[in-house]
């Protein structure tokens, strides 16, 4: 009788890993609702897989499985897919309505995938998806020992939202450290020495209790002298309570572009994801309309943070490069929205 702590997930059978690691009895729960489940092993150490239920195999002693696991294993049924998705509304408008899998008839029974984000519960229908861009998925969600999650259905993509409303210029702070090491043309900042670290601050704010997108947006300067023209820059929604900021220190969202292609995402300074950049990209920092941190490249959704809304206040964009770097790089273009 086999005892081993059995809690695995992958995506297909391919994605079983046939390693030193896996052992017999190991179980693994695959995304189409699958159970695979390793009953023995050659004398070579080949590891013979099936899915669960494997004739003449018994299952006893197979312990700390999560109930969605254990309810695979029962052969708990796994729901259709809703059909019919309707997209509706536009922006912060947008909703989702769809025809119920048969007998899943109450809004509690399914939950919803935005772009880029983490599956929630739908609390009505239509649901109220909000300013996304891409494709939102939808499936009935799992209920311990009624079935298992179903399968997933897909909506149209919504149109990307953040082109509504109007972008207008910020202007840059002239208060004591509103710009250090940099100079201010219009509404682009770039550094001027290049042993000074550049620090600047908006005038400009945005809300990130907004129930609508809102940031700033800006792209790197493209007359930057030595290469990467991002790289080595750090930006933040700062609160507009206490700018201008000479640090980052109280950021509530930062990207840092630390490499040539890649910038990292912190929220109330706390590392979150990274994504892959290109120094032509236009890049928007902002909220999602409820709250949450995002980002945008070229217009699209790259980001939204999974975590809960940011506390609600009002903030500048802040822009800091290191000491390290060369003259002209900052931004350009900057205004927000």
């Amino acid at each position: 009788m086999y005892r081993r702590q059995i809690n695995k997930r992958v995506a297909n059978v391919a994605a079983i890993p046939l390693t030193s690691a896996t052992q017999v009895g190991d179980t693994f729960l695959l995304d189409n609702g699958e159970i695979h489940f390793v009953y023995s092993a050659d004398a070579g150490g080949v590891l013979n897989i099936g899915i669960i239920p494997i004739a003449g195999i018994t299952l006893f002693g197979l312990d700390s499985l999560d109930t969605e696991m254990i309810d695979a294993i029962n052969q708990k049924p796994s729901p259709l897919a809703p059909t019919n998705l309707v997209n509706s509304g536009t922006g912060a408008t947008n909703t989702l309505s769809w025809t119920d899998t048969p007998t899943f008839v109450l809004e509690s029974n399914y939950e919803f995938q935005p772009p880029d984000d983490i599956w929630r519960p739908v609390t009505a229908k239509p649901q109220l998806i909000g300013a996304v861009t891409g494709v939102v998925k939808l499936r009935v969600k799992a209920v311990a020992g009624v079935n298992i999650r179903g399968a997933e259905a897909s909506s149209a993509a919504f149109a990307s939202s953040d082109g509504g409303g109007v972008e207008t210029a910020v202007t840059f702070s002239t208060a004591t450290n509103g710009v250090v090491g940099g100079t201010v043309t219009g509404n682009s900042v770039i550094q001027t020495n290049a042993a000074v670290v550049m620090r600047a601050n908006t005038v400009n704010t945005i809300n990130t209790a907004a129930a609508v997108e809102t940031y700033f947006g800006f792209g790197a300067n493209s007359a930057a002298t030595g290469g990467a023209k991002f790289q080595n820059m750090t930006i933040a929604l700062m609160p507009a309570a206490t700018a201008p900021h000479t640090s980052t220190a109280t950021a509530v969202f930062t990207i840092s572009f630390n490499s040539t292609t890649n910038m990292e995402m912190f929220v109330n300074g706390i590392f979150e994801d990274n994504l892959l950049y290109a120094d032509t990209d236009i890049i928007r920092i902002g909220t999602n309309g409820a709250g949450r941190p995002r980002v945008w490249r070229n217009g699209v959704v790259a980001y939204t943070s999974p975590g809960a809304a940011l506390a609600a206040q009002t903030v500048v964009l802040f822009v800091q490069t290191d000491n390290a770097g060369v003259n002209t790089r900052g931004l350009s273009n900057v205004v927000k929205k």
